[in-house]
């Protein structure tokens, strides 16, 4: 137990000034992860957010003008389920040995970050059954990483007495 106030807690208030600080305490011991967390959600909700902003002009780039509403969500729909495989699949394999949330996310991050670039560099010399290939792979490896391991990460990397701030700290650096 906290001599200073009976709690079990292994984390106390620092003074600093006369007034205690929790938050400096909370930056002083924890700013490695707070920012390592804060980053990787800001990057994921960057790319994630603005892929689906665009999705409908990149399908219709894709699928062509001539497309019917049905055809074009059609292809969304698709899309979707490519989505929710992904993300079923992370569910399957992240407490798997020699996977975990770490690597889980770095190499979600690797290849999404590689099917852009292709998508960007191959858009006018590939065929677009080849780009849809693409655009739907960085759609499963979003969700079998950085979408399913950018919440997980911080409710666990940080100790119970601070997770809930902490969490919602990384959380808020997504939607800057």
């Amino acid at each position: 137990l906290n001599a200073s106030n009976g709690s079990a807690g292994s984390l106390s208030p620092h003074s600093i000034d006369g007034r205690s600080s929790h938050a400096n305490l909370l930056w002083r011991n924890y700013w490695h992860r707070i920012l390592g967390s804060s980053l990787s959600w800001l990057l994921w909700d960057v790319a994630f957010y603005g892929n689906k902003l665009f999705q409908s002009a990149f399908l219709i780039s894709l699928t062509g003008d001539e497309r019917t509403l049905l055809e074009l969500s059609g292809a969304a729909t698709l899309n979707a389920l490519v989505a929710l495989l992904g993300y079923f699949t992370a569910a399957f394999i992240i407490d798997r040995p020699g996977v975990g949330r770490f690597r889980m996310q770095q190499w979600g991050f690797a290849l999404v970050g590689v099917l852009f670039v292709a998508c960007g560099m191959l858009s006018e010399v590939v065929p677009n059954w080849c780009l849809m290939f693409l655009y739907f792979a960085s759609s499963f490896f979003g969700q079998c990483g950085p979408n399913a391991t950018t919440f997980l990460i911080p409710a666990e990397i940080f100790p119970t007495e601070v997770r809930t701030m902490c969490h919602g700290i990384a959380a808020s650096a997504g939607k800057i």
